[in-house]
Order: C-alpha cells, then sequence, then structure tokens
C-alpha cells in the first residue's frame, strides 16, 4: 500500500472553537450584564477574531460579545463584537487579538438598553 502525505513542509493550523450556540440573554439597563455562554481551551498562541451572529428583540438594544480569559483572568484586549439594534439575525466582528496558548476562556455577552428585553446569541465563533 502507498501513502500520499498530507502536507509536505511547514503545516498550517487553524483555531476555531466555538461557545455554545442559542443563548437568549436577559437585557440590563446599564452595563455590566455580562452572562457566560461557552467556554474553551487555546492550545497554541495564535492571532484571532471573535465572530457572531445574534439579534436583540427591540431596536433600542445592544448587545456586546467579549471573551474573557480565565487563566489570567480580564477581558482580552480588541476581543469585544457589537450588535446595536439589530432585531434579526445579524453577524458583527471584533478586531484582531493575540490569544495566548494555554489559556481557558469563557465567551461573555451582555445586552444592555432596556430591563425588560432579551438577546439571543445564535453563535460565537473564534477564528485565526
Amino acid at each position: 500500500m502507498r501513502t500520499i502525505p498530507l502536507t509536505a513542509g511547514q503545516s498550517v493550523e487553524i483555531v476555531s472553537s466555538f461557545a455554545a450556540s442559542a443563548k437568549t440573554i436577559p437585557s440590563v439597563t446599564a452595563s455590566p450584564g455580562w452572562y457566560v455562554v461557552g467556554a474553551f481551551r487555546v492550545p497554541v498562541e495564535t492571532k484571532g477574531r471573535l465572530d457572531v451572529v445574534g439579534l436583540v428583540s427591540d431596536a433600542t438594544l445592544t448587545m456586546h460579545v467579549r471573551l474573557f480569559d480565565l487563566t489570567l483572568p480580564g477581558v482580552v484586549g480588541g476581543s469585544l463584537a457589537t450588535l446595536a439594534g439589530k432585531t434579526i439575525d445579524a453577524f458583527a466582528r471584533s478586531g484582531v487579538f493575540i490569544i495566548p496558548g494555554g489559556h481557558v476562556y469563557q465567551v461573555q455577552a451582555e445586552v444592555v438598553g432596556a430591563q425588560d428585553g432579551f438577546g439571543v446569541l445564535q453563535s460565537a465563533q473564534l477564528n485565526s
């Protein structure tokens, strides 16, 4: 039997982690109102973006989604993605940021603007 190698020379690793999807987040009048919607470990350092799809129940509401580093507790700088007033599924993307390897991360979301609304985070994906 003959085998064919899949790569020759350098290899490329693609990091893609998902938060739990279709999470409903109750709204708050003012920040903070963060909810944990998923968590994962990133094995190697990489650059990445947070891509989210979601909606809010009223056009006056805004959904924020971010990464929080549990290993060195704190918000990952540049990871904030915002959906403002999107009452049908919409896409938002954070800036590019460095993700240290070997750390555990949470995806956190909040919906702000009124007390009686909500948001639905359909998906949150970390892409390198």
